[in-house]
């Protein structure tokens, strides 16, 4: 039973692959695959696959994501809809916390059109604050190039979402989110632009591109 259950990504990985859509070539999830990621001008994030595990029935990849803000961990998942973030440990947290629902990173079917929501949340005035982003993937035939490389026939996926708030004396406080991510096939994540944008004097608009650095496959 086991063994079953830890075969589910490998199964659908075969599955989508004799479809003709490998989700995983665009986001691998092999134990050792590490990426070492280079943020605006400074900071730099390391993100690293460990060994297929099981967290309450389910099978997840424990990805190690290193950066200024400590050392966090994702835990991956892949299912016949795509691949999703199923738990999250922030920096200092004892145990990892399960998603009240799945966050696809990326969706099946990966082609020009396909469309999907996930939840995501925003820091605003000390408060975390849930929102949704919708994702549209723009085409397949992006060449990219960042750091570690030029890269062809990239996945260009593009995120919005809109943040609202209600803080009182303070009014309604809307913030746009855009996010453009390419992903290169075999290699995953190599660029990405995240624009926010306030019409508060207390929300701070901003960009932060994500460049690959170097890379394990």
């Amino acid at each position: 039973m086991k063994l079953m259950k830890l075969g589910l990504i490998a199964a659908a990985v075969l599955f989508f692959s004799s479809c003709g859509t490998k989700i995983t070539d665009y986001y691998p999830l092999r134990e050792g695959v590490s990426r070492v990621y280079q943020i605006n001008k400074s900071e730099k994030q390391t993100i690293e696959n460990f060994k297929l595990r099981e967290m309450n029935k389910v099978s997840v990849v424990p990805q190690k994501i290193v950066s200024a803000k400590g050392t966090a961990f994702h835990f991956i998942a892949l299912d016949k809809d795509g691949v999703f973030r199923y738990a999250v440990q922030a920096p200092n947290a004892v145990e990892p916390t399960v998603l009240a629902l799945p966050e696809y990173i990326l969706k099946n079917p990966l082609k020009p059109g396909k469309s999907w929501e996930a939840g995501a949340s925003i820091a605003l005035l000390m408060e975390s604050i849930p929102y949704t982003m919708t994702y549209l993937v723009e085409s397949k035939k992006e060449t990219v190039t960042v750091p570690a490389g030029t890269f062809e026939n990239c996945l260009l996926v593009k995120g919005s979402g809109l943040v609202q708030k209600d803080k009182g004396a303070l009014g309604v406080i809307k913030i746009s989110v855009s996010e453009d991510s390419w992903y290169a096939p075999g290699i995953g994540l190599v660029k990405s632009v995240r624009k926010e944008s306030g019409n508060h004097v207390l929300v701070a608009s901003g960009e932060k591109l994500l460049q690959l650095l170097s890379y394990e496959k």
